[in-house]
């Protein structure tokens, strides 16, 4: 499970790496996130399906994730400092996920129905979703790629 979740990251740090900070800051008429905005959200959502639905404290700065939690947008642009704390700790908490799962700090786990209309009941189907939730956001910020040669 975990090399597919720490090559999808890889391939989204990638994808960010490769953007300006106007093409990660660009949202196209008809969307209404940006490039980095679907980034964040993949780094910081595992904050919340792994960690508080496992009872365990979040690893990163909870005032860093609050801009990328489910329902929000961007509401303003990001500057590159902004863009490269959210890349390390992109890079910093996939191994912690792992080192965590490792050593079994998430015995117990809350119940959660998604929106995607999956219900989680324990921290291995919370990975496999963190997985295909990632993917779907690179998938997105793909997307949004295509576009950004407008900015």
């Amino acid at each position: 499970m975990f090399p597919l979740f720490k090559q999808t990251r890889q391939n989204f740090i990638r994808l960010v790496e490769s953007c300006t900070l106007a093409e990660l800051n660009h949202i196209p008429v008809g969307f209404n996130n940006n490039i980095f905005w679907n980034f964040a959200h993949s780094v910081v959502s595992p904050q919340n399906l792994c960690y508080k639905l496992g009872n365990q404290p979040f690893t990163i700065d909870e005032a860093l994730m609050s801009p990328y939690r489910k329902g929000t947008k961007p509401e303003t642009n990001v500057t590159q400092q902004e863009v490269d704390v959210i890349v390390a700790i992109a890079k910093q908490s996939i191994q912690e996920i792992e080192a965590d799962y490792q050593t079994q700090k998430f015995e117990t786990y809350t119940e959660y129905e998604t929106s995607y209309g999956i219900t989680l009941t324990n921290i291995d189907q919370a990975l496999q979703f963190c997985i295909a939730h990632e993917a779907l956001h690179l998938g997105y910020a793909m997307a949004l790629c295509k576009v950004k040669s407008k900015v």
